[in-house]
């Protein structure tokens, strides 16, 4: 099976649209609304206030010429230290496979390179699947806030990436 990682562009946006529609559990899970039309073109784009977007690392998993899965990867935010992973996500044929662990190890390796000690990463509290994900990797609480337009809080986590 050829599998390719590689950063996505803006043409990749159907094809980011269609895992998107492939995890409709994620969007339940996280959204009171339905998935909009836009957005894969919405996530290729979407980066914190002051963070240029050159720093924002969208990096797909490609297996014979689809998109099975996705990781967004901020280069030093919120601080230079720190690496933030805004998405990672697997369609769901491809789920509990290995690929979600698979992009994770990949994002601390990359993110290392950067110089970052730490990563940081939101889940929205009725995400459990995810929430149980990411405890069971070793990342603790730091915070919790509310985000208009999502079901629940989220649920700030962090780990160090030193040994």
């Amino acid at each position: 099976m050829h599998t390719e990682l590689r950063r996505l562009q803006t043409s990749d946006a159907p094809a980011l649209q269609r895992l998107f529609e492939q995890a409709p559990s994620y969007q339940a899970a996280v959204s009171n609304d339905p998935l909009s039309a836009q957005a894969g073109e919405e996530e290729l784009v979407a980066c914190p206030s002051g963070l240029p977007l050159s720093d924002k690392h969208l990096i797909g998993r490609w297996e014979q010429g689809e998109l099975t899965a996705v990781i967004d990867l901020l280069r030093g935010y919120p601080n230079p230290d720190t690496a933030y992973l805004g998405l990672l996500l697997v369609g769901e044929p491809w789920q509990g496979s290995g690929r979600g662990q698979s992009l994770y190890l990949h994002a601390c390796t990359l993110a290392s390179s950067w110089g970052a000690t730490r990563l940081r990463l939101s889940v929205i509290a009725s995400n459990e699947s995810a929430l149980s994900f990411w405890l069971s990797r070793g990342f603790t609480e730091c915070y919790r806030r509310e985000l208009a337009g999502y079901r629940a809080e989220a649920i700030v986590l962090e780990r160090s990436l030193e040994p």
